[in-house]
């Protein structure tokens, strides 16, 4: 694809931490990637950065967080994935409740069999 082939050019050329810049409207890239859908573009942000998965928006959530809110199912996925394979980071407990209701409140509630396995695994 052109559009995921300019933007790995892009970030080539970019250090990691400018990726941690907030421009659009209080966002950094990865944010936006996350409320539009877009794995492979987050693909290509997460493998320069991993830092990003835990960078909150304007309104203090979470890429996961974000992704969740607008019903974006796979991107959701993507996310939650990347994150249970984080050794250094968990989600915490406000966190994961959270995540929990957006699920229910955006019909993507298959995530919570996940939830659920990485609270029983890592929480409780």
């Amino acid at each position: 694809m052109e559009q995921t082939t300019f933007v790995e050019e892009l970030v080539h050329c970019m250090d990691k931490e400018d990726l941690e810049n907030y421009k659009a409207e209080g966002n950094t890239a990865f944010c936006l990637a996350a409320m539009s859908g877009n794995v492979e573009i987050a693909e290509i942000l997460f493998c320069k950065n991993p830092w990003l998965l835990w960078i909150r928006d304007q309104k203090h959530m979470l890429p996961i967080e974000i992704a969740s809110s607008a019903g974006q199912i796979p991107m959701t996925k993507f996310l939650f994935r990347k994150i249970s394979e984080d050794p250094h980071h968990k989600l915490s407990f406000p966190d994961i409740v959270k995540l929990f209701f957006l699920t229910i409140n955006n019909n993507i509630y298959s995530k919570l069999m996940h939830i659920s396995s990485f609270l029983n695994s890592n929480m409780l």
